[in-house]
């Protein structure tokens, strides 16, 4: 009679712990942007995407602090799975570059009267028409 109990028990433990670990592992995944540190970004440009070659570039701290800003801890439950945002009606590239070379782009966009921020292969997060104007200011 003990052993039986004692089957039970443990059956009942593992059933316990494989119920976890599948709840675990159902859990939705947060996407954040993945950004260059601040103070190591050198330069920021913006592409319009309208003309070729319509790159406009700031190396100043305080337009660099500004931008980053809209993009910094963003996060999001909805994956990116496109290199390039899909119907978008008005499309940015913004990248941050440091001075070794490396770099993070990311696109700010709006569709149908809606604002996001798009990471290829990351995260689509929202956005707000504040922010999106706020980098097209900065678009000669």
């Amino acid at each position: 009679m003990k052993k039986r109990k004692i089957k039970w028990f443990l059956l009942g433990g593992l059933l316990f712990l494989v119920i976890i670990v599948f709840a675990y592992s159902k859990q939705e995944k947060t996407y954040t942007i993945d950004l260059l540190n601040l103070e190591d970004i050198t330069a920021v440009k913006i592409d319009d995407l309208t003309l070729e070659d319509n790159v406009t570039e700031y190396n100043d701290q305080n337009t660099i602090e500004e931008l980053y800003h809209i993009f910094y801890n963003k996060t999001t439950k909805e994956e990116s799975t496109t290199l390039n945002p899909e119907y978008p009606d008005i499309l940015y590239i913004v990248t941050f570059e440091d001075h070794e070379g490396n770099s993070t782009s990311m696109y700010i966009y709006r569709r149908e009267e809606n604002y996001y921020i798009e990471q290829s292969y990351n995260g689509i997060y929202n956005s707000s028409q504040e922010e999106f104007e706020c980098v097209e200011k900065y678009v000669d």
